[in-house]
């Protein structure tokens, strides 16, 4: 298997120090919420593996290895962000408002594993690293914490998209813990992105050859404009995607598990529509569409939906679920633009411009991810949302997408080979 050279040559004790950094965004989280300690601590983690990335971003990257147009834009997106972060230090104005936009400040550099993913060595040795250690941290966070649900499943569901190439023995593994999740979990948002990498990768995996051209490309169209056409339906009053209660009928309530106890979860229930409502009508208000409020401020809402925060004192609510309407309070247009840019880019590379089957499928996913940040797919420090950037740096790798075939089985089996 022919690597990048730069690949090749970058040290061994490199690769694992940087994996071993990213592994701890979810690992790390765990130990810290075991052992209830303090909120400093996250912010000590976080630093750090900041800190180890950047310090270490010269040795994995190799420009060469990196599609031009990718680069600029991750690069142009990160320095939008910040020069919004610096705007946001001039409103800054006591503890919570300062904790709020430095936050954002490290969740911001966080879009760094976009680049540092293009290094195909790194990527395989964060999966070797969640597919050595996951067994027995299940069983540790069963012990102690009584629950699996606070691991991230997500570098396992993403691996579904390799399915084809992942050796027989390990392959019911794989699917065990798939399963197992996705009976375990009430989240909509894991649920429903465990069933769109499971049924690209499957489909991408075994029918290949009879799925048209046209069809993968018309696929990755959806994905990519669908969000803004229901959104004009919604904002006109045609047709709001979100209030499923009017077209699918039918009792879809269970009972989740709650701090307050055991509640009814409606499956059906619209919860998205008040959150554009209040976004739009703040953006308004201050006429900061195009380039934001800056993370220094939250969504007041509609009538001043959110009030005053008891805790912080704050006017508003500091960020929402949906990924694409806290782009929006924050960045305003310009940040909407850069980001759909970036997913734009990647998946175009991914299904347009590679020579294996699989890096289409990565492809697909991506597109998927921006629609799915019109639901959630909210910009987080944490590892399912990292896994996002990670596909997004494979899809900008040169070197990822030249490889045919063979060559991708013999880079995904490297996963799964003991060191």
């Amino acid at each position: 298997m022919r690597i990048n050279q730069k690949e090749s040559v970058t040290p061994t004790i490199t690769i694992r120090y940087v994996s071993w950094s990213l592994f701890a965004v979810m690992f790390g989280v765990l130990i810290i919420q075991i052992l209830q300690l303090p909120e400093v601590s996250l912010w000590a983690l976080r630093i750090i593996i900041v800190y180890i990335v950047f310090k270490n971003l010269n040795r994995l990257i190799d420009l060469r290895n990196i599609d031009r147009w990718g680069f600029n834009l991750t690069v142009i997106f990160i320095g939008w962000l910040l020069i919004q972060f610096f705007r946001a230090t001039f409103y800054a104005e006591g503890y919570w408002m300062w904790k709020n936009i430095l936050d954002q400040l490290l969740i911001i550099l966080f879009f760094i594993v976009i680049i540092v993913s293009t290094n195909l060595k790194l990527v395989q040795e964060y999966y070797r690293l969640y597919w050595k250690f996951f067994l027995p941290l299940i069983l540790m966070s069963f012990i102690i914490d009584k629950t699996p649900l606070n691991l991230s499943y997500v570098p396992f569901s993403v691996l579904m998209l390799f399915f084809a190439l992942i050796p027989k023995n390990k392959k019911w593994y794989l699917l065990g813990l798939i399963l197992f999740y996705f009976a375990a979990n009430t989240q909509r948002n894991d649920i429903i992105k465990i069933i769109a990498a499971s049924s690209i990768g499957l489909s991408i995996s075994y029918l290949f050859p009879i799925i048209p051209k046209k069809g993968i490309y018309f696929a990755q169209m959806t994905f990519l404009i669908l969000p803004f056409i229901l959104l004009v339906l919604g904002i006109t009053g045609i047709f709001n995607v979100f209030k499923m209660d009017e077209y699918i009928k039918g009792d879809y309530t269970q009972e989740v598990k709650t701090t307050n106890g055991i509640e009814e979860d409606d499956l059906t229930a619209d919860t998205r529509t008040f959150i554009f409502e209040n976004v739009f009508y703040t953006m308004e208000k201050y006429d900061a569409w195009i380039i934001g409020r800056s993370p220094s401020f939250g969504d007041e809402g509609v009538d001043d939906f959110w009030g005053i925060n008891e805790i912080s004192g704050l006017k508003g609510r500091f960020g929402n679920e949906v990924g694409v309407m806290d782009i929006l309070l924050w960045y305003g247009l310009i940040g909407v633009f850069i980001y759909f840019l970036i997913y734009v880019r990647a998946s175009y590379l991914a299904i347009y411009k590679s020579r294996n089957r699989y890096a289409k499928s990565i492809g697909l996913y991506v597109a998927f991810l921006w629609m799915w940040a019109f639901i959630w797919e909210k910009p987080l420090f944490e590892t399912y949302f990292m896994m996002d950037l990670i596909l997004l740096g494979l899809c900008f790798s040169t070197t990822f997408r030249q490889f045919n075939d063979d060559q991708m089985e013999l880079w995904i089996r490297g996963i799964f080979q003991k060191q």
